[in-house]
């Protein structure tokens, strides 16, 4: 009897905590706060130092941190190799 209590217990009070930790905000859990846009080419995201920036095209990554700027190779040819009946075929991630 004391295990079908605590099991109904459990059933009752899990969505309501769920729900509550849905409505709160990522300051109010201990996240950074970021923002995450889209224009035509590309996905940023931005913190409150750092920024990503995700060309759609060519999977190309920018990170801008502070004065400095890392640009990263974009997808190219041989990202992947693949072998299908026997035979090698290269392939780009950006193609997937």
């Amino acid at each position: 009897m004391q295990s079908i209590f605590n099991l109904l217990l459990i059933v009752i009070i899990s969505p309501t905590l769920s729900i509550q930790a849905q409505q709160l905000s990522r300051d109010q859990w201990g996240a950074m706060p970021v923002s995450v846009s889209h224009n035509t080419a590309s996905w940023t995201i931005k913190g409150r130092v750092n920024t990503v920036t995700l060309n759609e095209s060519d999977l190309a990554i920018g990170i801008q941190s502070g004065s400095t700027l890392w640009q990263l190779m974009p997808s190219q040819v041989g990202d992947m190799i693949v072998r299908s009946k026997g035979e090698d075929i290269t392939l780009r991630i950006a193609d997937a």
